[in-house]
């Protein structure tokens, strides 16, 4: 029997005949795969910033320096994340990006753009 992960539905098919091989669909078996390599990428995307794309100076690298040593001085106060967004007049998603980093290099890094069909053009 094709089937997707539900624990459920599988000990349900046992227990109407346990002689039945279950396997799971590939939609299923690709999803989840997807889904660890997703995860795992994330967790130890801090290990590949080194050898991200260079870091920027200038007037940018210093205001992202700034607000990012403003977001973590009132939560080392105990403010909340949404009173700090409220003080500091930014959106709670730039606050909470803010708060994730413990390293500011990590804020300071030039974006890495996709190509786009002008690239020949320019």
């Amino acid at each position: 029997m094709c089937r997707d992960g539900a624990a459920g539905f599988a000990q349900a098919v046992t227990d109407a005949d346990p002689t039945i091989v279950q396997v799971t669909a590939r939609w299923h078996l690709w999803h989840g795969l997807v889904e660890t390599v997703w995860k795992e990428a994330g967790a130890h995307s801090s290990c590949w910033a080194e050898h991200g794309p260079p870091l920027r100076d200038g007037k940018r690298a210093e205001s992202t320096h700034e607000r990012r040593q403003q977001v973590h001085g009132l939560l080392g106060t105990g403010v909340s994340l949404l009173e700090c967004a409220r003080r500091l007049g930014l959106s709670l998603n730039t606050v909470k990006r803010y708060a994730r980093h413990d390293e500011p290099e990590r804020m300071i890094r030039a974006p890495n753009y996709r190509p786009t069909l002008v690239d020949p053009y320019l």
